[in-house]
């Protein structure tokens, strides 16, 4: 039996630099911390579901009063994100308001136009719900889940203007490194483990997954769609 080491990485850059320097064989992220790094860095393989859930989108929301219904109405606002490295709650918002050709800038940018829309960060996602509740920000974004895990006090509040299409919730990756025999052998070991009690007990354990899946062809090609978005840096 090989003894494997387990390692929370704090952002993207120390997950990064982990892999740079060979320390990590697999990572189990988000999608947006692999489509920023390369296939020379990390090689997607699986996906796991999260409480049944394998996939999620991002919504923006507004109070319910709000003048507010749909992505253009979001000019010269301001939407209260999660933090830089959250897929749901910026990279998708980001990548989506991209495609609408809406400049997306930090509020805290004292050169941001008149017509851009502002970000700021709140962290959790009920803090981004409060935000908006209490006026402090004109949008939030967040992901489904998220969405769905509000209380509904709070969700009463609040209504959802725009959903982006599905992403990944939570993808396992490679390092290239890893021999193909290798790679498919853990692949195995994951997929199956939801097959075996004692399977479904370590998943549970580890962020409440329930079962691996090997990656799709529409996963990857909503993952590559996802890169071309954020892999243009100039603001439209």
């Amino acid at each position: 039996m090989r003894e494997v080491t387990v390692f929370v990485a704090k952002d993207l850059e120390q997950l990064r630099g982990r892999i740079t320097e060979g320390k990590l064989d697999f990572v189990l992220t988000s999608a947006f911390p692999i489509v920023e790094m390369g296939p020379n860095e990390v090689v997607p393989a699986v996906v796991a579901a999260q409480e049944g859930v394998r996939e999620y989108s991002a919504v923006f929301f507004v109070r319910k009063e709000s003048p507010l219904h749909d992505l253009s109405d979001l000019r010269g606002k301001t939407v209260v994100c999660g933090t830089p490295s959250s897929t749901a709650g910026f990279a998708l918002a980001k990548a989506e308001l991209k495609k609408y050709k809406l400049s997306f800038r930090d509020a805290t940018d004292i050169l941001v136009p008149a017509d851009a829309v502002r970000y700021r960060f709140a962290g959790e996602a009920i803090n981004r719900a409060f935000r908006v509740i209490r006026d402090l920000a004109d949008a939030g974004v967040m992901s489904s889940s998220g969405w769905e895990e509000l209380p509904p006090r709070e969700r009463s509040q609040l209504r959802i203007i725009y959903r982006t299409a599905p992403i990944t919730r939570l993808l396992g990756s490679f390092h290239p490194s890893v021999p193909p025999i290798l790679r498919e052998a853990v692949e195995k070991a994951l997929v199956d483990m939801s097959g075996d009690r004692k399977g479904r007990t370590a998943l549970t354990a580890a962020l409440h997954m329930t079962r691996f899946e090997r990656l799709t062809e529409e996963d990857r090609s909503a993952l590559e769609g996802l890169k071309q978005q954020l892999s243009d840096r100039t603001e439209p």
